[in-house]
């Protein structure tokens, strides 16, 4: 059955409750000098029976933006699902107005929007550097990256999304570009939503990393305590004749993990490891 007329669709997205649709439409006036990403759009929450709950952000045409890597627009930006709550948006908004040049103490601000989305949206965090991204966990932890592209420079944080007035706590602070100091990827675990949320267990988060290195590469999964951040290296794979990418943490408990090996004359093939 039809749900929703024809239209210009750049995204559609559930609410993690499944219960709210945030859908995208690309609107006029088109560019002819830029491609489709400074398109107008126009964004909507409907229920499931495609009634409109709320229209969320408006975005003009935006053929000029400042000059610099890490330029953007105006206005809310990144608009997506918290994956940690049934139903509210977040979306990133620039303090320096898009530009790099000026000097300002925070580049970004990112919010939290409950639905119905009748009350005001609430400010989670500022960031130094552009927003990159969140890898959300629970009420009380978060993790956000900032970067800035001209330095190369990443810095990644705890923060309590139910408290912004606490200090988010510097986790990594590194060269973007420097893959031997990566530290890792944090673990996910999927969520009573099916959204995939920072793996915490005894206190502990963990970071499954590529494992570049000087001798070559031996991907390796740490355990690190949210509260000291002191990391304890729980597997790393000696293999040298052929590699081992380390795909995700299956059992925290017992130690499972799902691995893909290959060699110059071995097909990948996933296996399980403890």
């Amino acid at each position: 059955t039809l749900w929703k007329k024809a239209d210009m669709y750049a995204g559609e997205s559930f609410s993690p409750d499944g219960k709210l649709l945030m859908l995208t439409t690309l609107q006029k006036p088109f560019s002819y000098i830029a491609p489709i990403n400074p398109f107008p759009s126009k964004t909507i929450i409907t229920d499931i029976a495609g009634k409109p709950v709320k229209t969320v952000n408006e975005v003009p045409l935006t053929e000029t933006m400042p000059k610099g890597f890490s330029a953007t627009r105006e206005g809310k930006r990144n608009m997506n699902w918290r994956a940690d709550k049934p139903a509210s948006l977040t979306y990133v908004v620039a303090l320096d107005g898009g530009d790099p040049a000026k000097k300002v103490d925070f580049r970004d601000e990112v919010f939290s929007w409950d639905a119905p989305f009748d009350q005001a949206p609430k400010s989670l965090i500022k960031t130094a550097q552009r927003f990159t991204n969140i890898v959300w966990g629970n009420d009380k932890l978060a993790v956000i990256t900032d970067s800035w592209y001209d330095t190369r420079n990443e810095k990644t944080y705890f923060f309590n999304p139910s408290n912004p007035a606490e200090k988010a706590r510097l986790v990594f602070d590194r060269n973007s570009q420097d893959i031997y100091s990566n530290p890792g990827r944090f673990e996910t675990k999927r969520n009573q939503y099916d959204r995939r949320v920072l793996a915490i267990e005894d206190n502990k988060a963990y970071l499954i990393g590529a494992g570049h290195s000087k001798k070559g590469q031996f991907p390796f999964i740490d355990a690190m305590n949210i509260d000291s951040l002191e990391k304890t290296r729980l597997y790393q794979s000696t293999y040298t004749d052929k590699i081992e990418n380390i795909q995700s943490i299956e059992d925290f408990a017992k130690g499972d993990v799902l691995v893909q090996v290959q060699s110059k004359n071995e097909y990948p093939n996933f296996f399980f490891r403890n």
